[in-house]
């Protein structure tokens, strides 16, 4: 009898779960708009033609893979056997560089761009405004808002 019944109760718990998962299928099919992060991952390719391994940094969103090349270099021994990174160095710039482009896309609202367009986003040099300019134009206004 307790048999019958904890079977019962686990085909209860699988078919709450079937109807959740079908409902939040529905759901999410309903929304025009699904914010999507890009995703980052240091890696190697292939070898070049002296046996050296380019390090890129690969970058997936909205189901489009691209690759940042990086101006690191690893030998066939700095690599696991899968291929992966395993020197430091290079890991800790990469996990740098990685954290960099996760900050400014933060900035923005990614979800309608391409990946060819995060690509060249992240790959141009942010614009920083030169000080006197901005001592230009604070001077000219300095006490925006503030009422006498």
């Amino acid at each position: 009898m307790k048999r019958n019944v904890v079977q019962n109760q686990h085909h209860f718990q699988r078919r709450v779960v079937s109807v959740l998962s079908t409902h939040k299928i529905k759901i999410i099919k309903s929304f025009k708009y699904i914010s999507v992060m890009a995703t980052f991952k240091a890696v190697v390719r292939r070898p070049r033609a002296d046996g050296f391994y380019s390090v890129y940094i690969r970058v997936a969103h909205r189901r489009q893979t691209l690759f940042i090349k990086t101006d690191k270099m690893l030998t066939k021994r700095e690599l696991t056997r899968k291929d992966e990174i395993s020197d430091p160095f290079v890991q800790q710039f990469c996990t740098q560089r990685i954290l960099e482009y996760q900050e400014r896309l933060n900035r923005h609202d990614i979800g309608q761009w391409t990946g060819t367009q995060v690509v060249e986003f992240l790959t141009t040099p942010e614009e920083v405004m030169p000080f006197s300019d901005y001592a230009r134009n604070s001077h000219e206004r300095p006490f925006a808002g503030v009422r006498a």
